[in-house]
């Protein structure tokens, strides 16, 4: 059986440099923390109304957490990824919304819709748009992440931020790992 073998660089002859260079220019990073800030503190204000359930897959503790502002700007500034996300690979979601769109509505039962998240989400897309390719709490399934963020929230130092920044990076590596290999399948029962 001829099995993929995985990918192994040789490290550079001679002494290297090794330090963290950020794939992100300034002012995206600048955005990007914006738009975390933006959404911490709408999920903050939600919480303190009791409607954090509008954004689905954020604990209630990670937003406890927070209560430090200036922990939380700190906090922000060095995260290289968004803590949301516009569900935009939520088929169900989407098919719901469409679903919902096109049937008839009473009068009287008007949609609720808080305009908070219409307005954060039309500035998250703006970014997307910006960028590259209903609102959600990034990483919302993984509970190891939101304590992990829940630690740095409370004590932002550099070692916990550190752990929180490759926690993020390995998530979202596994799960672009996942999605490759699942979009490989079907070439390859395609070609067999």
């Amino acid at each position: 059986m001829n099995r993929q073998q995985p990918l192994a660089l040789a490290p550079p002859a001679g002494s290297a440099d090794w330090s963290e260079r950020s794939l992100l220019d300034p002012a995206t990073r600048k955005a990007l923390c914006s738009m975390n800030l933006a959404f911490l503190n709408l999920a903050a204000e939600l919480a303190e109304e009791g409607r954090l359930k509008l954004i689905s897959g954020l604990p209630p503790r990670a937003i406890d957490a927070l209560i430090d502002p200036e922990a939380q700007q700190r906090l922000c500034e060095r995260l290289p990824f968004a803590l949301f996300e516009l569900r935009f690979d939520d088929s169900d979601f989407w098919e719901g919304q469409i679903a919902a769109a096109g049937g008839v509505r009473d009068a009287h039962a008007a949609l609720v819709v808080d305009e908070r998240i219409v307005a954060f989400t039309r500035t998250a897309i703006m970014l997307a748009w910006h960028l590259a390719p209903a609102l959600a709490a990034r990483f919302g399934s993984r509970a190891r992440f939101w304590l992990q963020f829940e630690g740095c929230a409370a004590h932002p130092d550099d070692k916990s931020v550190s752990v929180l920044q490759q926690l993020g990076l390995q998530i979202q590596g596994a799960d672009s790992a996942r999605l490759q290999a699942l979009q490989r399948r079907p070439r390859r029962a395609a070609l067999a």
